[in-house]
C-alpha cells in the first residue's frame, strides 16, 4: 500500500493549472496517471476508465439509501514523450465532457440492476460477459470531512481514502483530499517488481505536480 501526498500548496498549484487549462483537478489527476504509465512501459498509449458521479441523475425529491452512486467512463489518451501535461489533460477533458452530457455513463448501472435480476444459473454462467473489471483503472474517492471525521479529542494528523489491494495485473490509482492536502494512492499484491513499479508511478506522477507552472 503505496502513498504520496501533495501538500496544500502544491495541490492549489495543480488546481490552479487545471483551471487555466479549462480543466478539472479529476482531468489533471487522470493525465498525469496515464503520463506515468505510458512513459513506465515505454508506450503512447492507454485507455482506462475513471469513476464518474451519478448522483446528478437522481430525480429531485428522490429518497436514496447509501449507496455508491458511481460508474465508470472510459478514456483513451495518447501520452507521447515529447506532449506536455497541457497537452494530454486537453485529451482528457474532451473525452470527459463528452461523457457527462450524456447518459451513456448509466449502462453499467443498468447491467448491474439486470445481474442482480438474473436466476442464479444463468448469472454464473455469464457474468463475466455482463459485467467486466477494468484492469487498469483511475478513481477519486473524494474529500473526507475533517469536521466530521472525530474520535474524541484527538486531533487528527492525516487521513486518506483508498481502494482494495488488487492482484497484479490489475492496477488502480486514487485520490484523495484532507485538509487542502491530496493523497495518490496504489494498492498491490503481487512481486518486488510491481512494487517498484508502482513507486515509478507515483513518484512521477508528483514530481510533475510539483514542478507544474
Amino acid at each position: 500500500m503505496e502513498r504520496r501526498i501533495l501538500s496544500a500548496e502544491n495541490f492549489d498549484r495543480l488546481k490552479i493549472f487545471a483551471k487555466a487549462n479549462g480543466a478539472t483537478v479529476n482531468d489533471i489527476f487522470m493525465g498525469l496517471f496515464a503520463r506515468s504509465f505510458c512513459k513506465s512501459i515505454g508506450t503512447d498509449k492507454i485507455m482506462f476508465p475513471s469513476t464518474m458521479d451519478l448522483r446528478k441523475f437522481i430525480p429531485t425529491g428522490q429518497e436514496v439509501g447509501i449507496g455508491n452512486y458511481s460508474s465508470n467512463c472510459m478514456c483513451a489518451i495518447f501520452a507521447k514523450p515529447e506532449d506536455t501535461l497541457a497537452d494530454t489533460v486537453m485529451q482528457v477533458s474532451k473525452q470527459m465532457r463528452v461523457h457527462k452530457s450524456e447518459k451513456n455513463i448509466l449502462k453499467s448501472v443498468m447491467l448491474w440492476d439486470f445481474a442482480a435480476h438474473t436466476p442464479w444459473f444463468l448469472l454464473k454462467r455469464n457474468f463475466s460477459k455482463i459485467i467486466t473489471h477494468p484492469v487498469i483503472s483511475f478513481t477519486n474517492l473524494g474529500i473526507i470531512d475533517a469536521i466530521a471525521l472525530k474520535f474524541g479529542g484527538l486531533k487528527i494528523k492525516d487521513a486518506y481514502l483508498t481502494a482494495s489491494i488488487k492482484p497484479r495485473p490489475y492496477l488502480q490509482m486514487n485520490a484523495s483530499t484532507f485538509n487542502d492536502s491530496c493523497t495518490l494512492s496504489c494498492n498491490i499484491y503481487g512481486s518486488k517488481a510491481d512494487e517498484r513499479f508502482v513507486h515509478r508511478l507515483l513518484d512521477d506522477m508528483y514530481l510533475e505536480t510539483i514542478t507544474l507552472q
